[in-house]
């Protein structure tokens, strides 16, 4: 664990072959990070977007299966909701005995290849605790990545999901729901609003993808929290509730203080066509549904 290193500008781990986790934090003048090892299973990093640098190591002959060296990262928290700096890079990479130099983790024409999120997915797949934030994924995605449930390729094995962004507005709420299709095993789901989170304005990109969500028959229960009132609220739940399948769906509001609030169905609708759900206090509904691993970090 590396935290609060000020002053620290460049981070490089080399011929890191039993380490297995490693946790950056809070760095602020952090430019540069470098990893190469075959162990790593958790990366947890805060802080500005910098130019990182991933090396995994593969032994495994090439029609090996199931290849349990590299990069195989099990828990991933990018939470870099500080912003990019200017020059900055993702670069994924294998090294294998039987090839020559390294098979790189980017297969796109992207105009500037280290800022397609096809390499980020890479070094991501196999993750079941992530973090992400909208701004970065709407920045990185490559446009040529389906959205589709017929390519089942590039699904990742994500179970329980924070995401994090400055707004829920339209636009946003589609970038969740794109970036939701590619995660079709997801069991919780965490949706943090901080005004202070870096503002990329939206693209629009994923307004179109979105028509007909994919339904997540394994979501069992969705915490939002920083939504300035009750409006917002409904708002988010309404694009979530198709979400949940034929499941019953467990949407908890976390306002500020220690209450929260249950979306809860109404027996009976005061006025035809009115939303069918509403938020109500309840007490000791998160005991069942505990927050994501990384929010206390």
């Amino acid at each position: 664990t590396i935290a609060k290193c000020n002053g620290l500008q460049s981070l490089q781990i080399k011929e890191a072959k039993g380490l297995r986790k490693l946790v950056v934090l809070d760095c602020p003048h952090l430019q540069s990070l470098s990893f190469e090892g075959s162990s790593l299973k958790s990366f947890r990093y805060r802080g500005n977007l910098v130019s990182f640098r991933f090396r995994g190591k593969c032994n495994c002959f090439p029609l090996i299966r199931f290849c349990e060296c590299g990069l195989l990262l099990d828990d991933a928290m990018i939470d870099i909701r500080q912003g990019a700096l200017t020059q900055w890079t993702w670069d994924f990479e294998i090294e294998t005995p039987f090839s020559r130099g390294l098979r790189k983790g980017n297969h796109c024409d992207c105009a500037n290849k280290y800022k397609c999120f096809n390499s980020i997915l890479r070094s991501i797949k196999d993750v079941q605790s992530l973090t992400m934030c909208r701004w970065f994924y709407e920045t990185t995605m490559c446009k040529k990545l389906p959205f589709s449930s017929r390519c089942p390729e590039y699904y990742l094995s994500v179970l329980e999901l924070w995401w994090i962004d400055c707004s829920m507005e339209r636009e946003s709420i589609n970038a969740l729901l794109c970036f939701l299709k590619l995660c079709p095993n997801l069991k919780r789901l965490n949706i943090t609003l901080d005004p202070k989170c870096y503002n990329l304005p939206s693209t629009g990109k994923f307004s179109t993808s979105v028509i007909v969500p994919d339904k997540l028959d394994d979501l069992k229960v969705v915490k939002i929290e920083g939504f300035a009132n009750e409006e917002k609220e409904n708002f988010m739940a309404r694009r979530l509730i198709p979400l949940f399948g034929e499941n019953n769906p467990v949407i908890i509001s976390k306002p500020n203080g220690k209450c929260l609030k249950h979306l809860v169905k109404m027996a009976k609708l005061e006025k035809k066509g009115k939303y069918p759900y509403k938020f109500e206090m309840v007490e000791n509904v998160d005991e069942n549904f505990p927050d994501h691993v990384h929010i206390n970090i």
